[in-house]
């Protein structure tokens, strides 16, 4: 088993990664689905219930915004770490 430092920093990208990937598209299928309980849940407790339908939605809509540029800069990260190591491995 690799427990190297940078094989750490690998996978620790890789969970960045893989983590912000899921959540955005778990925002995009309530979102399409318009699932409004669900959208509710993402919310925290004390203003779960006090937002209007639209609110919510635009909430949900605008935390979709964060996680996928959460997602591509993860994606950047590990094709920036995945080119150098290629490289460090060739020298």
């Amino acid at each position: 088993m690799r427990t190297g430092f940078y094989f750490q920093l690998a996978r620790g990208r890789a969970l960045a990664r893989t983590n912000a990937m899921k959540r955005a598209r778990w925002l995009h299928r309530v979102l399409a689905k318009d699932d409004l309980t669900a959208m509710r849940w993402d919310l925290d407790p004390e203003y779960r219930h006090t937002l209007y339908d639209e609110s919510v939605r635009e909430v949900t809509r605008h935390k979709l915004g964060l996680e996928v540029q959460a997602a591509r800069r993860a994606n950047r990260d590990w094709r920036r770490y995945r080119r150098s190591h290629v490289e460090l491995e060739r020298d």
